[in-house]
C-alpha cells in the first residue's frame, strides 16, 4: 500500500502510523528528502485508511508542516502530532468519515 487511491506513488514514502481502534489508520508523508543545503518547499500530508481499505486518501494537507510521533486521543476524537519544525503539538478533530479539520495548536 505505497500509492494513494490514484494509484500515485507516494514521493518519500509512509512515515509514522497510527492504528484506530475500529482498524482505521493515520499516516504521514514527508515527500523527497532534500540535502540541508539546498532549500526545498515543505511538504506535509496526512493520510487515512479507512477500516477495510485498500487506499489511502489525504485526510489533510498543509504543504507548510512536517508532522511526527502521532497520538489519538481518547476516545479517538482527535489527533495529536508533534511539528518537526515549530516545538509544537497539533491538534487535528477527526471527521465522521475519518478526514481531519480544526487542525489547532494545542501546545507550542
Amino acid at each position: 500500500m505505497d500509492t494513494d487511491s490514484k494509484g500515485k506513488k507516494f514521493d518519500g514514502g509512509i512515515n509514522d502510523i497510527v492504528v484506530t481502534a475500529n482498524d482505521g489508520a493515520y499516516a504521514t508523508v514527508f515527500g523527497p528528502y532534500a540535502d540541508p543545503q539546498h532549500q526545498q518547499p515543505l511538504i506535509g500530508k496526512i493520510l487515512y485508511l479507512a477500516p477495510g481499505s485498500e487506499k489511502w486518501v489525504e485526510g489533510s494537507r498543509r504543504p507548510q508542516l512536517r508532522q511526527r510521533h502521532w497520538r489519538l486521543s481518547r476516545p479517538e476524537d482527535s489527533l495529536l502530532s508533534a511539528k518537526t519544525v515549530g516545538n509544537c503539538i497539533l491538534k487535528f478533530t477527526i471527521n465522521t468519515d475519518g478526514s481531519l479539520s480544526h487542525r489547532s495548536n494545542l501546545l507550542c
